[in-house]
């Protein structure tokens, strides 16, 4: 009876640890940054099984590598309750398509820019089908307006609309195409527990190589909104993957962000040297900078912190998990097993 009565209290154990595990689990929200390469392609659990998406990753290969590793946090069965395309780019767009053929997608949140890509018209068609079939509502800024503020309620979590256009303000005088794409991006502010994330996209600041005091475009506004919408955040998606045209020095001092974390791959040479040494430069830790190509060697424009010479970071290693408890706590890090 000794030995009986022991295995009974050590299966009490594991079922009181594992349900404890899991209760603490889902009262949490835990953020995913992707290693899909350059790209970005972001997760969030919430509280209550909500799902939200933020870009949907790169498109090489059809979207496929993107499509497993999103799939790969939402259970079949589950829906995604937001899916936010921050831009038209075809590295934030890529698993558009197989994600509404494989979930429920409640809501979609887009600049709706219209694109020349293959990856925007398949993206768009996907959407537009989802659409007619009522699946979906196409929350599409080129034909409704989303002031500044509007808010996105789930559960204790709050996603709050600061920016996004269907196309960038005359005012902002940008002449290069690329640039007018980037600046439309949408940003959300997740809060929850007093803790706070900001998601960026591909946001314009400064233009590249510019003086380190420029302000302009999409971090101009909301510097300049800052008082109306909040912006101060505890964890900074860094805009444009580290580019240096993102994360002016007027930009970084609005949002005292205490972690930052950089989605790039082997390609364009990102996060820059000169855009790391902005925040370094404001006084953030080293430690608090957090990239999804962790020992990449492209080139000389590329920050070497970390860097194994002749590497190219492959996909799917470094992986990065924002996490904030029910308690406020708030947590960084790397996932260390490789998908």
């Amino acid at each position: 009876m000794g030995k009986y009565h022991s295995a009974v209290i050590a299966l009490l154990v594991f079922l009181l640890h594992s349900s404890w595990a899991y209760s603490q689990n889902g009262d949490s929200v835990e953020v995913t940054v992707l290693d899909i390469g350059p790209g970005l392609a972001t997760v969030m659990r919430l509280p209550g099984d909500y799902y939200v998406v933020y870009d949907a990753g790169d498109w090489r290969g059809g979207g496929r590598y993107s499509f497993n590793a999103i799939s790969s946090l939402i259970p079949n069965g589950e829906a995604i309750d937001l899916l936010v395309l921050s831009h038209t780019d075809s590295d934030h767009l890529g698993a558009v398509d197989e994600l509404l053929e494989n979930y429920t997608v409640h809501k979609i949140l887009r600049t709706g820019k219209e694109r020349n890509s293959n990856t925007w018209k398949t993206a768009n068609s996907a959407i537009q089908k989802a659409v007619d079939k009522k699946i979906t509502d196409d929350f599409n800024l080129r034909y409704k307006l989303l002031p500044a503020g509007t808010s996105f309620i789930y559960g204790d979590t709050v996603l709050t609309f600061v920016s996004g256009f269907h196309i960038a303000p005359s005012d902002w005088e940008l002449q290069e195409k690329s640039e007018r794409n980037n600046a439309t991006s949408i940003v959300l502010r997740l809060t929850y527990k007093d803790k706070s994330i900001l998601f960026t996209g591909d946001a314009v600041g400064r233009h590249i190589g510019g003086h380190q005091n420029q302000l302009i475009a999409t971090e101009k506004y909301m510097v300049n909104n800052a008082e109306k919408v909040t912006i101060d955040s505890d964890v900074l998606i860094v805009p444009h993957h580290g580019a240096d045209n993102g994360s002016s020095t007027k930009f970084i001092n609005a949002v005292i962000s205490q972690w930052i974390v950089v989605s790039a791959g082997h390609q364009h040479s990102h996060p820059r040297s000169t855009t790391m040494q902005r925040f370094l430069s404001w006084g953030l830790p080293v430690n608090n900078i957090f990239r999804t190509d962790l020992g990449d060697d492209e080139n000389e424009k590329e920050w070497p912190h970390g860097r194994i010479p002749e590497n190219k970071d492959p996909k799917g290693d470094n992986d990065i998990r924002v996490s904030i408890t029910a308690e406020g706590v708030l947590s960084v890090n790397y996932l260390s097993e490789a998908r």
